[in-house]
Parts: structure tokens; C-alpha cells; sequence
């Protein structure tokens, strides 16, 4: 498979999506289920890192694909990180967002071009909105 879920690290906190060369909406399609097992494993929200630093640019027809029957279903409050070039990132996120009812608004949504980075996005915006009573 073009793309591959798996946990981002053992408290299994975060999903990252590593895309590899060529890939199809069909895979995203069967990556995107295979996500969705994942999410449903836990019972806290689980953050989402979207890594296209191996990816072939996104097709033009994304675009126009048809939306889907399902959505892609992470918890309302996780984020959403998409990690490589910003042109890439943003293209990519603009065509699923559209095709799988994503419900992240903007500022769930954000763009990076390292993985550490991603990592450190998560931690601070996660960290920033846990209130100590």
C-alpha cells in the first residue's frame, strides 16, 4: 500500500499517515478506513500527522474526485498536522477535507515541513488546552 496509518508512538496519541511515491484515492480511500480502526481502538482523542515528505505531488484530480460516502473520522478536537512542502500540504489537505467531510475547522488544521515540528504542534496545542483544576 501507496500509504500506510500506524501509530505515531507507543501511547498511541497519534496517527500519522506516511504516504509513499505514487498513490491513489483509492488507497487514501483503504487508508483512510484502516485510520478509522485505529481511532476506534481508544477512547480519548487520537491527534493525526498527515507525513507527505515521500509522496509524489498530489493529483490535479483531487480536485474534482467525488466526495465520499464515509468520513474521515478523527475525534472533533484532534488536530490535524500535515508535514512537507507547504504548496503539497495544503493542495492535499484542500481535496480531503472536501472528499471526506473532514470536521477539523482552521485552526485544528496545521502545516509543517518537519516531522519534529509536527510532533512539537501537537504537544503545545494539546498541552496549551488541558485546564488544571
Amino acid at each position: 500500500m501507496s500509504i500506510r496509518p500506524a501509530w505515531d508512538n507507543a501511547e498511541k496519541t497519534a496517527v500519522r499517515f506516511i504516504y509513499y511515491g505514487q498513490w491513489s484515492w483509492v488507497d487514501m480511500d483503504d487508508a483512510v478506513r484502516e485510520a478509522q480502526m485505529l481511532f476506534e481502538s481508544v477512547k480519548y482523542p487520537v491527534q493525526v500527522i498527515v507525513d507527505l515528505r515521500e509522496s509524489a505531488p498530489v493529483a490535479l484530480h483531487g480536485q474534482i474526485e467525488p466526495a465520499r460516502s464515509f468520513e474521515f473520522m478523527p475525534h472533533a478536537d484532534a488536530y490535524i498536522v500535515c508535514v512537507g512542502n507547504q504548496e503539497l500540504t495544503r493542495t492535499f489537505y484542500q481535496a480531503i477535507s472536501r472528499m471526506y467531510h473532514v470536521k477539523q475547522g482552521e485552526a485544528r488544521v496545521k502545516f509543517t515541513e518537519s516531522l519534529h515540528k509536527a510532533r512539537q504542534i501537537i504537544f503545545q496545542e494539546t498541552m496549551s488546552e488541558r485546564r488544571y483544576i
